[in-house]
Order: C-alpha cells, then structure tokens, then sequence
C-alpha cells in the first residue's frame, strides 16, 4: 500500500482479481464490482465504506467521504 499526501492507495496489475463492495454507514450495499477500479461519481454526498479483495487474499478497507 502506498500514501501519497493522506491518499492511501495500492498498486494493482492487469493480472490481479479485484473484487470491491460499497456500503453505506448503515451497511446497505451500493455496489459491487470485480474490475480494477471503482467509480464513485454517481454516488450521493454521504459517508461510505469500500472493501476489496485483492487475488482472494489481501483485505484493503476504505473509508470515504462525499461531499
């Protein structure tokens, strides 16, 4: 995982398997998606938490906030 300025971030390869859910604080499920990134725009101002799964091994948690 890299930090670059208070942005956490990992280095992934086209030959990874990425697996990412989105949910809400209150734990509803938004999205899911099994592709290199994940793209929040279309997402309402709130607070969400993102997961990823990286080649069934390696758990990255995020914690983002929209405005």
């Amino acid at each position: 995982m890299v930090d670059n300025r208070g942005v956490a971030y990992v280095a992934l390869s086209s030959a990874d398997r990425v697996r990412f859910t989105v949910h809400t604080y209150s734990g509803q499920k938004i999205l899911e998606n099994h592709e290199l990134t994940v793209d929040l725009r279309y997402l309402k101002a709130g607070s969400y938490i993102i997961n990823a799964v990286i080649n069934d091994f390696e758990r990255v948690n995020s914690k983002v906030i929209k405005n």
